[in-house]
């Protein structure tokens, strides 16, 4: 993945680097770590990607929209079924822990 199409597309969007940290959640000094030393988790790369208002998918692109390696569509529709379920299942988390949270309450107000 190439970590300058971050700053490009910041740039694109004429935001500063801390504009751009505040809005995906993290610290400036985060950001700037993440771009040198070009390497993130998966999930601050989905809240900077969500900042910037765009789909994961664009960082296995090209800058023509192409995939890089293999220009078969079905990859980049991989890639989004990928993070569709990661969406379900964090959702089936949130609902568990919340579940679980009531259960909690119910059985503090027992004993």
């Amino acid at each position: 993945m190439d970590f300058n199409k971050i700053e490009q597309k910041r740039r694109e969007l004429n935001l500063t680097q801390g504009q751009l940290a505040t809005k995906a959640g993290i610290h400036v000094n985060s950001y700037n770590k993440i771009i040198k030393l070009q390497s993130t988790t998966v999930g601050t790369l989905e809240a900077i990607t969500k900042a910037l208002g765009l789909r994961m998918s664009i960082w296995w692109e090209d800058l023509s929209g192409k995939l890089i390696e293999n220009k078969d569509p079905m990859v980049n529709e991989l890639i989004q079924d990928l993070l569709d379920d990661k969406k379900k299942l964090k959702a089936q988390v949130d609902e568990l822990e919340s579940r679980l949270k009531a259960y909690e309450g119910k059985k503090e107000k027992v004993t």
